[in-house]
């Protein structure tokens, strides 16, 4: 069985229900076939968000990492390709803390890229007629924050990892985002695709 770390965050200011923290639960209950998932809903604050990060990788050992967060002004799925040794919002995370722009490791390169299957995760969210976009703009948030703690353990392993943000979740219908039962199927496609790209990398290896 595959074996994937998958994340996802609590609710923080400006966002009292955070999808991302629904869906890991939903799929920890029930996994994709053939996945072994070790899941957490990570705090939204910047330290125990990166310390914690680290220790799951370190603890899990996964074949691949999936991490979630919620971008609530997005309409679509987007396939975050980098991720940023910055720290930089103007609000505070679930503990108050505020970052008003340092580097998230001194001396860390500037930025590090996602190295999950994003190409074959965008054709099949595309191919099932759902929105879909790349982006180099994860933010400078705990999601960057956290994207970047994992890439930084992980970019000289061959462990691939990579960070998704998910619209919020449509509460009526003219409310903005995207409707639970959507946005499970498109992480439930993004889990499949990265399941065969395991597969298929271990066949060949």
């Amino acid at each position: 069985m595959t074996h994937i770390l998958l994340t996802g965050f609590t609710p923080f200011p400006g966002v009292d229900l955070n999808p991302t923290a629904l869906l890991v639960e939903d799929f920890a209950a029930q996994p994709p076939a053939g996945l072994r998932l070790s899941s957490e809903v990570l705090p939204t604050a910047f330290a125990p968000a990166g310390v914690r990060i680290r220790q799951l990788i370190g603890q899990h050992q996964p074949e691949a990492v999936l991490m979630l967060g919620v971008a609530a002004s997005r309409d679509s799925i987007n396939l975050e390709r980098t991720g940023y040794n910055w720290d930089e919002a103007a609000k505070p995370d679930i503990h108050g803390v505020s970052r008003a722009g340092q580097p998230i490791r001194i001396g860390g390169p500037e930025q590090y890229q996602s190295t999950l299957p994003f190409k074959a995760m965008y054709a099949a969210l595309a191919a099932a007629g759902i929105a879909v976009t790349y982006s180099d703009d994860p933010g400078r948030y705990v999601c960057n924050h956290v994207l970047y703690h994992a890439a930084d353990m992980l970019a000289e392993s061959a462990t691939p990892y990579g960070f998704i943000h998910v619209p919020a979740l449509k509460t009526g219908p003219d409310s903005p985002g995207m409707e639970y039962p959507q946005m499970r199927e498109a992480i439930h496609l993004c889990l499949q695709v990265l399941q065969e790209d395991r597969i298929h990398a271990s066949v060949h290896s």
